[in-house]
């Protein structure tokens, strides 16, 4: 008997001997699933990182140590080999399946957007997230060529910047969510995508990133769509496209050259030459050839913004008052029409749509929306969400408001050239009055005295206002390539 006096306190357990066949087994290794609950609770309820702590790790690191320690072993049977990047010619067939793919992948994510308590059910049955999240990371790396998407990032030291700076980049890179593993994103070979694939490896990951920052919005639809907007999941889905995609706006900027700047002189001199430019191609062929149909064209993709245009300023509203703080104020009360519908700059975009028949409700255009644009929205999104980063959206604003005028002289210029009616322009006219008045306040009451208050971080505001001034570029050059596209189409 006296071997059996170690089993003793294990007897009591012996009737249960026969349940052991039906308990759960546990769910496939998965970093979500290996994510503690009070962690959870803690990320969720935006407790700050430096004040609660799990040992000698904050819970921020806590978590992405979680994410980086998973087996990467488990991914290596559901990797997609895609063609090498030297290859002489591409195959078109390989080309669609790689954009099936990626619509697939999207598919998949409305659909966990949609899931009751999705945290939840991904801890529980992880392999419905497998093929969102192979997309997710091959798409990081198409796009930004980042062969170190899967690494965390640590800004300390030297800075992001190399000058000591800490920020402004999204918090340092979390690990993406796998489903199986951690995708090693450098050591798999046979991994790399052709250029042609760029294009829509953007789109997805500007999509994705929209329909993420998108909850923070009300819409006046199915309460239910808000269900998964506090998602510990999709916040680090956000977090590790963010990271990839603003290293590689930011790497287009000389920023140690903003930072030796004037920036009372540099913002002065930029918003002068921003406010009446020398015309561009893209320019001329909007005034002088753009037809009544891409006229269509160019409204159906700007009711993308002109028809909930401001909406994202009123999250840098609140807080101390002062004179810069009103002057933001005023600029949002008069973009939403001093709160009367009708005079709503909105209602006049509305209007335009209507003038045609078009569709005249939010996002009604939103597949034909190039990924340039998207990609306004987000930077918007990013900006207006992390105070960190007040500076840069400030400087932003300023040139949009700024430059504002000159591209809707623009599109009036080609609505009066096509002889339409003037529903079919009011927007354009009441803009041009507006911003030009938005953009002296910019400029005079809000930039140059941010500048004098925060005499360190003041070259932040022309970083804003260049990345806006390159952003909105590019997305205006592919709004024209659309239109013209769309033109040969028919």
């Amino acid at each position: 008997m006296l071997p059996l006096l170690p089993l003793l306190p294990l007897l009591p357990l012996l009737p249960l001997l026969p349940l052991l066949p039906l308990l759960p087994l546990p769910p496939a290794k998965r970093p979500f699933s290996c994510v503690p609950l009070d962690l959870i609770f803690l990320y969720n309820q935006g407790k700050s990182t430096e004040s609660y702590s799990c040992g000698k790790l904050s819970i921020r690191d806590k978590l992405i140590s979680h994410f980086s320690n998973a087996n990467e072993d488990s991914m290596q049977s559901n990797l997609v080999i895609f063609p090498n990047a030297g290859a002489a010619k591409k195959s078109k067939q390989t080309e669609e399946g790689t954009i099936t793919k990626y619509d697939r992948a999207e598919e998949q994510f409305i659909e966990l957007l949609a899931m009751e308590d999705l945290d939840h059910q991904l801890d529980v049955k992880p392999e419905i997230a497998i093929e969102f999240e192979q997309a997710l990371s091959r798409s990081i790396r198409a796009a930004y060529k980042n062969d170190r998407s899967d690494e965390k990032l640590h800004p300390q030291g030297d800075g992001v910047f190399g000058h000591g700076e800490e920020l402004p980049i999204p918090n340092a890179q979390c690990p993406m969510p796998q489903a199986a593993g951690r995708l090693s994103l450098s050591t798999h070979k046979g991994m790399e995508f052709p250029a042609a694939f760029d294009e829509q490896a953007h789109r997805f990951l500007q999509r994705i990133l929209y329909r993420i920052n998108r909850l923070k919005l009300f819409w006046y639809d199915d309460l239910r769509h808000y269900t998964n907007e506090r998602s510990l999941y999709l916040s680090l889905c956000r977090d590790q496209i963010e990271a990839a995609w603003q290293q590689w706006e930011l790497a287009q900027m000389d920023v140690a050259a903003l930072q030796q700047l004037d920036v009372k002189q540099a913002l002065i001199e930029r918003a002068s030459a921003d406010l009446d430019p020398l015309l561009s191609e893209s320019s001329r062929y909007i005034r002088e050839e753009m037809t009544e149909s891409g006229y269509r064209h160019l409204l159906a993709i700007g009711s993308f913004d002109g028809l909930v245009e401001g909406s994202r300023l009123c999250y840098v509203l609140g807080g101390a008052a002062n004179e810069m703080q009103c002057t933001l104020v005023r600029v949002l009360l008069e973009e939403y029409g001093n709160g009367r519908l009708s005079r709503k700059h909105s209602t006049f975009f509305a209007q335009m749509l209507a003038e045609f028949g078009m569709n005249t409700e939010p996002e009604g255009y939103f597949d034909l929306v190039p990924w340039e644009v998207l990609a306004c929205a987000n930077h918007n999104f990013l900006t207006t969400d992390r105070k960190r980063y007040f500076l840069r959206y400030c400087g932003a604003l300023t040139y949009f408001e700024v430059a504002g005028p000159a591209a809707y002289k623009n599109y009036l210029a080609a609505a009066q050239r096509l002889g339409l009616s003037e529903a079919a322009m009011g927007y354009w006219e009441l803009h041009i009055r507006e911003d030009e008045r938005h953009g002296r306040w910019m400029l005079d009451d809000v930039a140059l005295p941010l500048a004098e208050r925060y005499p360190n971080d003041a070259w932040e505001l022309v970083l804003g206002y260049d990345q806006e001034k390159l952003m909105g570029d590019r997305a205006g050059s592919a709004v024209v390539r659309s239109v013209r596209e769309a033109k040969q189409s028919t």
